[in-house]
C-alpha cells in the first residue's frame, strides 16, 4: 500500500502546482529611432522567414512528388517480384505439406505393424521416419517479404519536415533592442494554481 501512494501524492502536488509563463519586459531607451529601426529589421526578418518557409513548403511538396513517383515504380516491380516469388512459395508449400503428410501416414503404418507384429524392420523404419518427420519440419518453405508501399502523406510530411518557420527574428530584434541601450527584463509569471 505504501507503494501506491507515494506516486498519488507526487501527482496530487505536480496537479496542484502553480504553472509559470516566462515574459519579457522592454523597457526603451532614450533614442527612439534606433529601436523604430529594430521594428522595421524584426518586421522584414518575419516576412522574409515567413516567404522562405512558404517556398520551402512548395518545393518539399515537388520533391515528394517526384520521389513519391521514383518510389511508386520501384514498389510495382518489387511487387510484381513478390508476387511471382509468392506463386512459388505456395508451390513449395502445398509440396512440403503433402511431403509430410505423406510420411506422417507412412509412420501411423509402420508403428501400427511394430506394434502388433513386433516386425524389426517395421520399428526400425519407424525410428527413422520419427527422425525424418524431425528434421523435415525445419526445412518448412518461410514466405518472401512483402514490399511495403510509402504513401504520398507520408513522404510529404518527412519532405516537410526540414522546412522551419523559426529564423530566430525575436533573438535579432532582442539583441539589436539592447544595443539601442533598452533593457529587456525576463519575469516568470504565474498563470494557474497561483496562492
Amino acid at each position: 500500500m505504501p507503494n501506491l501512494l507515494f506516486p498519488l501524492m507526487f501527482f496530487l502536488l505536480l496537479s496542484c502546482s502553480p504553472k509559470y509563463e516566462i515574459v519579457k519586459e522592454y523597457i526603451p531607451p532614450q533614442k527612439q529611432h534606433c529601436v523604430d529601426a529594430c521594428k522595421e529589421k524584426l518586421l522584414t526578418c518575419k516576412k522574409e522567414c515567413f516567404k522562405n518557409y512558404n517556398k520551402c513548403l512548395e518545393q518539399s511538396l515537388q520533391r515528394a512528388q517526384k520521389l513519391h513517383s521514383k518510389l511508386s515504380d520501384e514498389y510495382r516491380t518489387l511487387l510484381s517480384e513478390y508476387e511471382k516469388e509468392y506463386r512459388h512459395y505456395l508451390d513449395e508449400l502445398k509440396l512440403y505439406n503433402l511431403t509430410l503428410q505423406s510420411k506422417k501416414e507412412d509412420l501411423k503404418f509402420y508403428e501400427r505393424i511394430c506394434k502388433q507384429y513386433k516386425d524389426k524392420e517395421a520399428c526400425f523404419k519407424t525410428q527413422q521416419l520419427k527422425k525424418e518427420i524431425k528434421k523435415y519440419i525445419y526445412r518448412k518453405p518461410t514466405p518472401p517479404r512483402k514490399p511495403t508501399y510509402i504513401s504520398f502523406k507520408e513522404l510529404l510530411e518527412e519532405e516537410r519536415k526540414q522546412c522551419s518557420c523559426d529564423c530566430e527574428c525575436e533573438k535579432l530584434y532582442d539583441m539589436c533592442f539592447e544595443s539601442c541601450g533598452g533593457k529587456i527584463l525576463i519575469k516568470k509569471i504565474c498563470i494557474e494554481n497561483c496562492d
